[in-house]
């Protein structure tokens, strides 16, 4: 069983997926979601405060991936990789909920679940590298137990 934040980022990347084919009606996609497949979701709030964090960064995150896979266009990107691509770097660099590690792999996961066979593995070498440029190497790193 998913986490409910896992659950939560299913609904945001499902309702920006389903926004990039009909942006004329995105103020409903996410609720519909929310209502129909997270009816249990005990925080609504992370799940439409990451929809609109990733909204309002979608600029910047396209621009950092092209930065950062130069040797693939945006267009040349599936539209599913390119919304996890952007989701990963909103929860990287903007809306920090989680450590950058927590949100590659969440990232990666996502991937896995409705990208194609090398979705994740493109996903995390662009994510790492963004997470490794901007916050440097430690922020890959797994925290250390306290050995007593």
């Amino acid at each position: 069983m998913p986490s409910f934040r896992h659950l939560s980022r299913q609904l945001v990347f499902q309702a920006l997926f389903a926004e990039h084919y009909q942006p004329d009606e995105q103020s409903g996609f996410l609720q519909y979601m929310i209502d129909n497949f997270g009816i249990n979701l005990p925080d609504v709030k992370f799940a439409k405060d990451l929809h609109k964090a990733v909204n309002d960064s979608m600029l910047e995150s396209e621009e950092l991936i092209q930065e950062y896979a130069p040797e693939w266009p945006l267009d040349k990107i599936a539209v599913a990789d390119k919304l996890i691509l952007c989701l990963g770097l909103t929860e990287i660099l903007y809306f920090q909920q989680a450590p950058a590690l927590v949100a590659i792999n969440e990232a990666i996961e996502l991937a896995k679940e409705f990208g194609t066979e090398n979705s994740s593995k493109f996903i995390n070498a662009v994510l790492s590298k963004v997470a490794e440029a901007k916050l440097g190497a430690q922020s890959l790193s797994k925290p250390k137990a306290n050995a007593q």
